[in-house]
């Protein structure tokens, strides 16, 4: 009843409680060197466009800085550079420490919070931060001390009250803070948050903002990407970096910038915004006034720090250099240890087990599904399993098995699976664990629980249908029926790694269906067909399978009943011959039915892989729509 309790009370009351939270340092946590990102004269060309224009910048840390701009300025683009996720068309330098940057070291002590909180379903707030303690700690802490971690983490984003509450049932403002939650655990010293207050209402933005600001004060490099914030939140950010058509108009102190605004002639009106205002600047004013802002301010290698001057460089060489025993010492705190496959493999596991197992709606309809599909199959075949009379009623069943097995697992990726593509991509590129460990434990935990519940349609259907009682007849009817719906499944998986819901849920079906259609193609005069037609016969999986359902309950078979004086098909090899079955190996087809599964579940990968590359799906998408365009 608590619990329930905790998932059913409104945002608002939820929201009252952790209103003024008192930070605390993490004292849990293994304190990291300050990290310093500089980027120098950072061109980004996308195709014929240049979205970057040479800018450049620094963000210190302890301190909380906004990315700010119009849509199209530039912002995101600047924070996929930093955060190494878009490499491709990119010249100009970052450097951390003063240091060029070393993509791999630095993604370890760094964390992307993208805008769209899409958390992990049917997970309760404890449960969903524990598995990204095992996933991001030290493997060598025992399991009380991550309790701690995570124990300290939600205490401080003012998160221990709604511990035991599932994901979906957080207000908005705790989603915020529980993605931020997330990538806190392991104590990153630089933190990426994209539109943090997007979706917030005002209170809510302005808490979110506010422990933003003491986790910066606490040592933290905090850079956020922000639209138009409001008065309140404006005046919480340390730094401004405000960018227009891909270059900087603006950096330096938030309270610096109506003085800089005003030495270049903009007074802004008493009680208005500088965020509404600043905008509405570079929105309305030509581009030689852009120019002179852009001037002024050098794109971003000087820094307003003083009212009285009109620019302060502050780069110098003396600032940025290291000496030998500092560049040891931080890289020596900066380092982590990653966490072994086995273990990555394992949590995974046990995190998609309990999702399946929590999703009743899900697992009921397919059972419900299985059910009473079985059962309309073994009633519309009723004891055909032994007549000789009908023999097309024997093709027809094992086509409705199959059927049955292929739709029964490919709509149900397609539609829910993209939502997952967009967590993996951001759980991966934050370095929770690797691709290679998330497939192989999605694919081995969905194996018992989505398939497992098929087991129903089997045994309705083949005993209803009064199908021969042979233990291994049986046996291999059932292994078909899984093994298809595996294909099945991957092909599921495939196509919602690629397309949206909507258009998955066209594409997916449509594809199939000229699969199911080519067992028939030629039947009865298979040995005439030409070579060609045999080989794309041999790339559909359902006459895969309906080769081998047809020599598993039919090979080796006595002569069936026949109410007749004659009936030419009541000899089972006659039906074997005549869809050209006669003399081909079962294993054989068994085996490329597991190939197609190999086949197809590595173009999953692969297609996994692309997304997470952000250069390498931008030129997909653009070569798919120059395509288009042709």
């Amino acid at each position: 009843m608590a619990q329930l309790a905790a998932g059913s009370e409104s945002e608002s009351e939820r929201e009252l409680a952790p209103r003024r939270p008192t930070m605390a340092t993490l004292n849990t946590l293994a304190i990291k060197a300050p990290v310093d990102v500089d980027f120098r004269d950072i061109t980004y060309v996308a195709g014929k466009t240049t979205i970057l224009q040479g800018v450049t910048g620094r963000f210190s840390s302890g301190q909380l800085t906004a990315i700010m701009g119009s849509s199209g300025a530039g912002k995101s683009s600047l924070m996929d550079i930093l955060t190494g996720n878009r490499l491709r068309g990119v010249s100009g330098s970052v450097l951390v420490n003063g240091k060029p940057r070393n993509l791999q070291r630095f993604r370890r002590v760094s964390c992307y919070v993208m805008q769209e909180d899409i958390l992990q379903p049917n997970l309760k707030l404890i449960e969903a931060m524990m598995v990204a303690a095992r996933l991001k700690l030290d493997p060598d802490l025992s399991e009380h001390q991550r309790r701690a971690v995570v124990d300290e983490v939600l205490a401080a984003l003012g998160l221990s009250h709604c511990s035991s509450t599932f994901t979906d049932k957080l207000s908005g403002g705790e989603r915020k803070r529980f993605s931020i939650a997330q990538e806190l655990v392991n104590n990153p010293s630089v933190i990426f948050i994209d539109e943090p207050t997007t979706g917030l209402d005002h209170q809510a933005s302005s808490l979110c903002v506010r422990l933003l600001k003491e986790l910066a004060h606490q040592g933290r490099t905090i850079i956020c990407s922000i639209h138009q914030p409001g008065a309140a939140v404006f005046k919480q950010f340390d730094q401004l970096y405000v960018m227009t058509t891909g270059r900087c108009a603006y950096q330096g102190a938030t309270n610096r910038l109506l003085p800089f605004l005003d030495a270049v002639g903009f007074e802004c009106p008493v009680h208005y915004n500088p965020a509404d205002y600043v905008i509405e600047i570079l929105h309305d004013s030509s581009k030689e006034t852009i120019d002179q802002l852009v001037n002024r301010v050098k794109n971003g290698k000087c820094l307003i720090t003083d009212p009285e001057a009109k620019s302060s460089c502050s780069f110098s060489s003396q600032e940025l250099s290291l000496t030998e025993s500092q560049e040891d010492w931080t890289e020596k705190k900066l380092s982590t240890k990653c966490t072994p496959f086995f273990v990555q493999f394992s949590v995974l596991w046990q995190r998609t087990t309990i999702q399946i197992m929590r999703s009743k709606v899900t697992l009921l309809f397919l059972l419900a599904a299985y059910v009473s599909g079985g059962l309309a199959t073994g009633l519309a075949f009723f004891q055909i399993g032994n007549n000789g009379e009908k023999p097309l009623a024997h093709f027809n069943f094992m086509a409705t098995t199959l059927v049955t097995a292929s739709y029964g697992q490919i709509l149900a990726p397609t539609m829910m699976y993209p939502s997952e593509v967009t967590l993996v991509k951001r759980e991966c590129k934050n370095g929770w664990y690797s691709l290679n460990s998330y497939v192989f434990a999605v694919t081995t935990a969905r194996l018992p629980f989505m398939h497992g519940v098929a087991v129903v349609y089997v045994f309705f259907s083949y005993f209803l249908a009064g199908q021969p009682l042979e233990l291994d007849r049986f046996l291999w009817y059932t292994l078909l029926f899984l093994i298809v719906s595996v294909v099945s499944e991957s092909y599921g998986l495939f196509f919602g790694s690629i397309f949206r819901p909507q258009m998955g849920a066209i594409i997916a079906p449509a594809f199939v269906s000229p699969l199911l259609v080519l067992w028939q193609y030629n039947m009865g005069a298979y040995h005439t067909t030409p070579l060609f037609m045999r080989i794309i016969m041999s790339t559909s999986f359902f006459r895969l399978g309906m080769i081998a359902m047809i020599l598993a309950l039919m090979e080796d078979r006595k002569q069936m009943d026949c109410p007749e004086i004659f009936c030419p098909f009541s000899y089972p090899k006659t039906l074997l011959e005549l869809v050209g079955a006669d003399g081909q190996d079962m294993t054989v087809n068994i085996a490329g039915l597991l190939a197609m599964i190999l086949v197809v579940r590595v173009m999953w990968y692969l297609t996994l892989r692309i997304r997470l590359s952000s250069d390498l799906y931008s030129t997909c998408c653009n070569c798919v729509y120059k395509l288009k365009k042709r």
